[in-house]
């Protein structure tokens, strides 16, 4: 795959996954020439031989939030609680967390995807969800809490694979839930893709304060 289609693939894929809601890639609003587009470019980049990747230097493996728990993606809505429909768990991972982290980094990846709100403290949490209430035994916002509170949450509370009848990770997430400088203590040379969960520009001033702020 040449330079320029390969950054072409690449856009398109971040386009799809990070700019558009599930309803516009697969709802009565979705762009019928976009998705023909896109299913094009994933069919090519399906295609070629994983000696390819491994051997490109432009190819990085990314690990989206660490290793997670699968879930059924079927009518999925940007409200959806995803810890209800997972898959039977096949290991015993809990996505953001450091855990997870170093499970993907052991297994190959190149970078981590993680996800932050601001706490009300003026720190940086490595949650996934703007609401407690789908994954854990706690509610609101998110960013509506301090750090010391959300880190007595229990991350794997809300997870079921057979519609509540059994939480197979409930009371084993207890204290799980990072702080994002833990994470760079953790892994410092980790390379790590930060997902801010809002649109606020203070939350990038956050990390780079943070970041000036280790010793190098």
């Amino acid at each position: 795959m040449a330079a320029p289609r390969r950054r072409w693939a690449a856009e398109l894929l971040y386009f799809w996954f990070h700019r558009l809601t599930p309803r516009q890639r697969f709802g009565p609003d979705a762009d019928e020439e976009l998705r023909k587009r896109f299913a094009s470019e994933l069919q090519a980049l399906c295609n070629r031989p994983a000696t390819e990747f491994l051997d490109d230097p432009q190819v990085a493996l990314i690990s989206h939030r660490g290793i997670h728990q699968t879930f059924d993606r079927e009518g999925l809505e940007n409200d959806t609680c995803t810890a209800e429909r997972i898959a039977p768990p096949q290991h015993a991972y809990l996505e953001n967390t450091l855990p997870a982290m170093r499970a993907a980094f052991a297994s190959g990846a190149d970078i981590v995807e993680i996800d932050v709100h601001p706490t009300t403290d003026g720190r940086l949490a490595v949650f996934h969800d703007w609401t407690l209430d789908c994954r854990t035994n706690g509610s609101g916002e998110t960013r509506s809490h301090d750090i010391a509170y959300l880190q007595t949450l229990d991350v794997g509370y809300g997870y079921t694979a057979d519609g509540g009848n059994t939480f197979p990770f409930r009371g084993k997430g207890v204290g799980m839930l990072p702080a994002l400088e833990e994470v760079f203590t953790d892994f410092p040379d980790g390379r790590f893709l930060v997902n801010f969960k809002s649109n606020e520009p203070h939350e990038g001033d956050m990390v780079a304060d943070m970041l000036a702020a280790r010793p190098t």
